[in-house]
């Protein structure tokens, strides 16, 4: 029997990122819960970035894909309301200089903590604005016919899911 919002037995969900497939991509996690206040997430996604986060407009950055793994603690000891959490990623991203259309890849890893807040809305649709701040573990600036991309270290990723609770 699954159990939610202050219960103790595990339930699983579905969610996903609109701002994703606004920015040309896809998102598509899968959770469960553990216990009254603890949550384990996968997902995998795609993205363009929006050239308002972009540290050199010449280039156009996506996120071919990728795959995140989160966690998530409820202190409140229900899953819904405040969380905190940890936030690790793993994705292939393609620098291009527009000019040219040249391209270089590179594999990414990123972890960082994440905070959020879970609305529910009945007894299964929630929707969870939250934000993280990533590190990421292999900083190298992308240079293409001598136009350079300066990659920063830190990301500061916001965005809401909307889900669904079985």
């Amino acid at each position: 029997m699954a159990l939610h919002a202050g219960g103790c037995g595990a339930a699983t969900e579905l969610e996903a990122d609109p701002i994703a497939y606004i920015e040309h991509g896809y998102s598509l996690h899968a959770a469960e819960t553990l216990g009254a206040d603890d949550r384990v997430q996968l997902g995998l996604f795609s993205l363009d970035v929006p050239g308002f986060a972009l540290d050199n407009r010449a280039f156009s950055v996506r996120y071919l894909h990728g795959m995140t793994l989160k966690f998530d603690h409820f202190p409140a000891g229900q899953t819904t309301g405040f969380f905190y959490g940890l936030d690790g990623n793993y994705s292939t991203a393609r620098y291009r200089l527009d000019a040219t259309g040249t391209t270089q890849y590179r594999d990414e890893f990123s972890i960082g903590p994440r905070v959020g807040f879970r609305n529910e809305y009945g007894e299964h649709f929630y929707i969870t604005p939250w934000v993280t701040v990533s590190y990421l573990t292999q900083k190298e600036d992308i240079t293409i016919n001598g136009q350079t991309y300066k990659e920063s270290r830190i990301s500061v990723f916001p965005t809401v899911h909307f889900g669904w609770r079985f």
